[in-house]
């Protein structure tokens, strides 16, 4: 059987290795998809942008060499980087991000009730995003135009150029989970973003409150340490939840997914000092996380983005207003 590579010009997306373009049943609600009884087949999964479908053929074949290609081709962007640090020519790691997601030629939609994000150049905050895979490292520096990260040590096994560059810049802060502290998780977890956050201090931190990488529908509730942390700080949180970052590099199935579109949708600012416990914003947060999960996995009519960065991310182009789209 021939393996079929197909590039739509005309709707800018491509269908390779098994991967279709999520696409909308004509005359079809995202409810009506979702109503119990459904009949879904096993080459029709529920695509979480939005109530829409994703078609897929499986070809282990072709996906598993493109999926160690394209982390091959992210590794070597990160070690040319740091062959360039010291002639002081190295790109941000958000642009890295924008580049090697440009290649797969990922779409960026946001949903309609989607908030800007906070400044954090000018300030520091807290990203609390979702964690569904190794995709989301370079999803979420794209969307934030390289921010700093909390990640285990044993990141360093399955990407050690791009987590030895990290590292070296500074925007990549690992810890043991296996080791213990005398003084609590949270006391230490407060400690450690705030004295990492001095290595790169212009940009806020990503932060993965469920702890693990999870695909369940919902995902995993978030833990209360970090949260906890970040009331102890007084920084501001923003939940951040974003569609399909599995399916564009999914390392559990070695997948690739080209011409993917990734639905992100921010929440509200919760400013610690609106609280008068630890607890009370720990719920706030927890309410918060849910309520922004559910809205960037059921909208449908979402605004389109030109470029990954996230409306009210500084960067050196202008954001797109947030009702404006390309459409």
């Amino acid at each position: 059987t021939s393996r079929r590579f197909r590039i739509d010009r005309a709707r800018g997306w491509v269908a390779m290795a098994g991967v279709e373009e999520p696409q909308q049943p004509e005359g079809t609600k995202a409810a009506e998809v979702d109503a119990p009884g459904a009949q879904e087949s096993e080459k029709q999964k529920a695509d979480p942008g939005g109530g829409q479908i994703v078609q897929r053929r499986q070809s282990p074949w072709l996906s598993t060499p493109m999926f160690l290609a394209y982390l091959c081709y992210v590794q070597s962007a990160c070690f040319a980087n740091l062959l360039l640090m010291p002639l002081g020519f190295a790109a941000t790691h958000g642009r890295v991000a924008q580049h090697v997601l440009s290649v797969v030629r990922t779409r960026f939609t946001t949903s309609r009730k989607s908030r800007p994000v906070l400044d954090d150049t000018k300030q520091p905050v807290i990203f609390l995003c979702n964690h569904r895979s190794w995709g989301d490292f370079i999803i979420d520096a794209a969307l934030f135009f390289g921010a700093s990260f909390i990640a285990r040590r044993a990141v360093i096994a399955a990407v050690p150029i791009s987590a030895f560059w990290g590292w070296l810049r500074g925007w990549l802060w690992l810890f043991d989970r296996r080791v213990k502290h005398a003084e609590g998780a949270t006391k230490w977890m407060t400690s450690f973003i705030e004295s990492s956050h001095k290595h790169f201090p212009n940009k806020g931190v990503v932060l993965y409150p469920e702890g693990t990488r999870s695909n369940l529908p919902n995902g995993l509730p978030p833990r209360p340490g970090g949260l906890a942390a970040a009331y102890n700080l007084g920084w501001p949180v923003q939940v951040i939840i974003s569609t399909n970052k599995e399916h564009v590099l999914g390392e559990r199935n070695l997948e690739l997914g080209c011409g993917m579109r990734v639905n992100s949708c921010v929440s509200d600012p919760l400013w610690p000092k609106d609280f008068s416990s630890a607890e009370a914003f720990v719920k706030a947060a927890i309410d918060v996380w849910h309520e922004t999960w559910k809205e960037a996995y059921s909208s449908t009519d979402n605004i389109e983005r030109p470029w990954a960065a996230l409306p009210g991310i500084a960067t050196p182009y202008p954001n797109p207003p947030m009702g404006a789209s390309k459409l």
